[in-house]
């Protein structure tokens, strides 16, 4: 029987808390405009920017990482301008989508899930653009783009360059302020090992110069810009989500940022040889493999309901596919505090699960491959 409450837990976001952050989040009710909360906004705000590696201001919005899709889109897009954005997965098409609410022009340029754009085409797409937006890292494929060589496209072409970083920041190195990347988004439930609910953009002094007049009323990226110099946002703050991200961010710092980033690509080397030496097919082109997420194909004649629902069934939750590839593709999430020691344990059981199906299966394989990176 499954139990919540004792479970291997491997989704691709939200992820497991660590204890603090679950006791962070169990305080008293706090004035959200008093001093104290203010003094925690000052702690907390500094820590984004930290985890940004930027002095850019990283603004704080009551929202999924989709509030910040659309506050970045909306408050930097006017309705005259050019949009190019990329679509290789479900959630650069849900950038794509946004910026048609907010943009009279969006040019697309897409490749099948998985696999690179063309950054030629991309070139020759930004002229007369006045944006980049893209998902750095598909967590729908496992895939990542190489965000410096779009970085460095858009501005060649006078664009700002909007990156959904929610499932890199905090797990893959990303710079924003040596990339110079204008809008950086992310959010709490995913890399930085917080709740879910919270979502954050960091916006360069291009950008801060771009926001236009007349965004959404409760996603103007302005608005926040203003209150964030006090330590504040524009409307009643989620508190205990911004206590117990705070204690994440603390933990993120208290490990070391490139710790941090070393350890997730650790964990993402042996996903990778773990499935290889059971035979799994990865997903995504081998170039751009992420290392937050790993994406599967299903083995041969086995469906998402015997493998994931079996797993359930052992106490360990991963995700399935999404879209057209739904069934067909199962995914790890190797972010925030998960470890090489949780994806031992899961190819262990993925083990046993798969010769109760009937699939051909070098037991202690993928335990063996794992040894073999001497990760230890």
């Amino acid at each position: 029987m499954f139990d919540p409450e004792d479970n291997l837990f491997l989704l691709a976001g939200p992820v497991k808390l660590h204890p603090r952050v679950q006791r962070a989040m169990a305080q008293p009710a706090v004035a959200h405009r008093g001093p104290e909360f203010t003094e925690t906004n000052r702690e907390f705000f500094e820590a984004l920017q930290a985890v940004y590696q930027t002095d850019d201001p990283v603004v704080c919005l009551t929202g999924s990482g989709t509030a910040a899709m659309d506050a970045a889109i909306g408050s930097l897009v006017g309705p005259e301008e050019k949009v190019v954005a990329l679509d290789n997965g479900k959630f650069g098409n849900r950038m794509g989508l946004i910026s048609q609410r907010y943009a009279d022009e969006v040019t697309v340029v897409s490749s099948d899930w998985g696999q690179p754009v063309d950054l030629d085409e991309v070139d020759r797409a930004l002229e007369g653009a006045s944006a980049l937006v893209l998902t750095h890292n598909e967590t729908s494929s496992g895939f990542t783009h190489p965000l410096r060589e779009l970085t460095e496209l858009a501005h060649a072409n006078d664009a700002l360059i909007i990156a959904d970083c929610i499932t890199s920041l905090g797990g893959i190195d990303v710079p924003v302020g040596e990339l110079g990347v204008d809008a950086v988004l992310s959010g709490s439930q995913k890399c930085l090992g917080a709740p879910a609910g919270l979502s954050f953009v960091s916006l360069s002094e291009r950008a801060q110069d771009r926001l236009v007049e007349h965004p959404s009323f409760y996603l103007d990226l302005g608005k926040y810009m203003k209150k964030w110099e006090g330590h504040q946002t524009p409307y009643t703050p989620a508190t205990h989500l911004h206590l117990g991200t705070l204690e994440a961010l603390r933990l993120l710092l208290e490990e070391g940022l490139q710790e941090r980033f070393a350890r997730v690509r650790a964990t993402a080397d042996a996903t990778r040889a773990a499935a290889q030496a059971l035979g799994l097919d990865l997903f995504p082109h081998p170039d751009y493999a992420s290392d937050t997420v790993t994406a599967m194909r299903m083995p041969e004649g086995v469906s998402d309901q015997d493998l994931r629902g079996g797993l359930r069934e052992m106490g360990i939750v991963v995700a399935g596919g999404q879209a057209h590839v739904k069934g067909k593709i199962f995914r790890l999430g190797h972010m925030g505090q998960a470890g090489v020691k949780d994806v031992v344990a899961f190819f262990a059981n993925l083990e046993v699960l798969l010769a109760k199906l009937g699939h051909k299966v070098d037991v202690g394989a993928s335990t063996q491959a794992i040894s073999d990176l001497d990760l230890w």
